[in-house]
């Protein structure tokens, strides 16, 4: 018997959810779709515009602890659009080809259960930037890897052996500290994920500290 793997489906769940958590949802899909805009480069609904409904919707929430009933209707239907945006935007991340349950995670969005998971394999994240913040210190761009929860980082000074410098929970704010100035570090990033799960190393990516 071949086991059948189900199609992936983004949750909309959400349209469920009560004020305070449709706002956290919300703003948590505008987070990570920013995060990573190399995978979600063109999305439908522009995350200006899902900010736009977030902020409007909290305002009409004030409103009813001011004016009552009155504004009670103003406020659902606020909720409603936002709504409405974030299934647009769940249509978008459906529709992107190759769709696994990692890119639904790194978008926001949730995957609908249906007794189903199909098996992530983390890919090495992409160094995109190394820069200078200050004296000794090399900040770090990454392009997220699918499914990962952390990211390892090891940098080889002036040709050594590399060595481990850190693990971080983001690919944002990375920084290498310590580097002698005038030596050039090459640096490597892994990614990880739960049961110790780790990718390969990434091609390395050499920089003067200064």
């Amino acid at each position: 018997m071949t086991l059948q793997i189900a199609p992936i489906h983004v949750s909309l769940a959400f349209a469920k959810f009560d004020d305070a958590d449709i706002i956290v949802f919300a703003n948590g899909v505008v987070d990570l779709m920013g995060k990573n805009i190399v995978l979600f480069a063109d999305p439908t609904v522009p995350l200006a515009s899902i900010t736009a409904g977030i902020l409007s919707f909290e305002a009409s929430i004030t409103a009813t602890q001011q004016q009552g009933s009155a504004a009670t209707e103003a406020k659902n239907n606020k909720k409603a659009f936002l709504v409405s945006l974030l299934r647009t935007q769940a249509g978008y991340i459906q529709a992107l080809l190759g769709l696994t349950e990692a890119t639904v995670l790194l978008s926001g969005f949730t995957v609908a259960d249906y007794g189903h998971h199909a098996a992530v394999v983390l890919v090495p994240p992409v160094i995109l930037s190394l820069t200078n913040p200050a004296s000794t210190q090399i900040g770090v761009g990454l392009q997220g890897s699918p499914g990962a929860t952390g990211y390892d980082l090891r940098v080889s000074v002036d040709g050594a052996p590399p060595v481990g410098c850190g693990h971080f929970s983001s690919t944002l704010g990375i920084i290498v500290v310590d580097r002698k100035p005038g030596s050039m570090c090459a640096i490597q990033a892994r990614a990880c994920a739960g049961n110790n799960q780790v990718s390969a190393w990434s091609d390395p990516v050499s920089h003067m500290s200064t």
